[in-house]
């Protein structure tokens, strides 16, 4: 798959003068290549591939607390995730947003995290609005786009875009 994924991405390059390269999330585990290393070889994968960002998603969670943070020690792109703390205490787990260069705009991506089904020891996923609401406000005058990356649902990304200001 990630070949495959290479081979795209050196061909819209090819076309494109700015490209912006994001996941989602649940990424760097399900199956293959990412369960067998833990997400290593994946991570590394989307590093060669210069990927600019990614949101955290409920299997990147799954990994554990060590592992997922040493694949994001590991990662030459952020991580992101505005709505993943630390439990007990609440410090953020990743960057809420990044903010990139794309030609002349400077694009903010806030990433967002979709609760897993299981609970994950040491970490809890807030509710997405209310975490939304102060990224937003500190986000937008540093940039001329914000992007929201995230993994929820469709309708639900829908909704709460729809919802929220600007």
């Amino acid at each position: 798959m990630l070949f495959r994924s290479a081979t795209l991405v050196a061909q819209e390059r090819a076309k494109a003068e700015h490209l912006l390269l994001v996941d989602a999330g649940d990424a760097l585990a399900g199956g293959g290549l990412g369960d067998s290393t833990e997400g290593e070889a994946i991570v590394a994968g989307m590093g060669l591939m210069g990927y600019d960002a990614m949101a955290l998603g409920p299997k990147e969670l799954a990994l554990g607390l060590d592992t997922l943070q040493r694949r994001m020690a590991e990662a030459t792109f952020p991580m992101l995730s505005a709505n993943a703390v630390l439990d007990p205490g609440g410090e953020l787990l990743a960057r809420p947003y990044h903010v990139v260069e794309v030609g002349t705009f400077r694009a903010a991506i806030v990433g967002l995290t979709r609760p897993p089904d299981l609970p994950v020891e040491g970490i809890r996923v807030l509710d997405p609005r209310e975490a939304l609401t102060g990224v937003l406000a500190e986000v937008s005058p540093q940039a001329d786009l914000v992007i929201l990356l995230t993994n929820l649902a469709y309708d639900q990304a829908q909704t709460l875009a729809a919802e929220l200001p600007g």
